[in-house]
């Protein structure tokens, strides 16, 4: 590996690297997808007002996963690290970790929403259970913890790939007392 100076200056304390920004993508794309089944699976559950069905759900919500959900997940991480990656540019002057948090939280609810509609609007497929579980897609009870799940996994790349970042500069770790967030 190597060895360059920190894009980090006092002018720019959160400037970071295209590589910095492509590990945070993928960090965001890898904890929505672990988190996505135990979550689709509890809202299906839910929603089929069953709870006995639970593995019936999983089943179809893996399959899910499979066939749909990592394609997808895939495409929206490539068009929104784009769009983190200049929301990046944009807050590299701003030392507030909660303010980038939340910034890249929003981040997370425009691309999800914008993936949730346009998924909502394919065309509905009858007899295909794959149609059935999509086709609720923009109701509340699926498109609520989907969109909650977005904002998390976008803030959650953000700050892992950050924290790391900033401790190979020998910052110190992105953290605070107990109870509070940093910045």
């Amino acid at each position: 590996m190597i060895d360059r100076p920190s894009p980090r200056t006092a002018e720019h304390p959160m400037a970071f690297r295209w590589s910095e920004f492509r590990r945070g993508a993928l960090a965001a794309l890898i904890s929505f997808n672990v988190l996505f089944l135990p979550v689709a699976t509890i809202v299906g559950t839910i929603s089929t007002g069953n709870p006995s069905g639970i593995l019936v759900v999983f089943f179809y919500v893996a399959l899910l996963h499979l066939v749909y959900v990592l394609a997808i997940s895939a495409a929206a991480t490539v068009i929104g690290g784009c769009a983190a990656y200049g929301l990046g540019v944009l807050l590299r002057g701003v030392s507030s970790v909660r303010r980038h948090i939340f910034a890249f939280a929003g981040l997370g609810l425009l691309v999800g929403g914008i993936v949730i509609l346009i998924v909502g609007s394919w065309p509905k497929a009858e007899n295909d259970i794959y149609g059935t579980l999509l086709d609720q897609i923009t109701t509340p009870i699926v498109a609520l913890p989907l969109l909650a799940l977005c904002a998390f996994s976008v803030a959650y790349g953000w700050h892992w790939t950050a924290s790391r970042s900033l401790e190979a500069d020998g910052v110190e770790q992105l953290s605070a007392p107990e109870g509070q967030l940093p910045g």
